[in-house]
């Protein structure tokens, strides 16, 4: 993740800048809370190109918020 943000050609963010370590521990943050919520919060594999998450974040959603409608 850290590689494709610093590769995106946009100004980087106080979080963008932060050093692996701190990523780790937020990684890890952020998993205990999508384990502890597993009815409101999917997690998504994010390696794969930037159409595919969109289409599977569109999946899910949908699944989630039928009534949506997406253009």
């Amino acid at each position: 993740g850290l590689r494709r943000v610093k590769t995106r050609g946009e100004d980087l963010s106080r979080f963008d800048t932060e050093d692996l370590e701190f990523h780790k521990k937020l990684r890890i943050a952020f998993q205990k809370i999508a384990e502890d919520n597993k009815d409101r919060i999917v997690t998504l594999d994010a390696t794969c190109s930037r159409e595919a998450v969109e289409t599977r974040i569109k999946h899910e959603m949908l699944k989630k918020f039928p009534e949506l409608e997406f253009g």
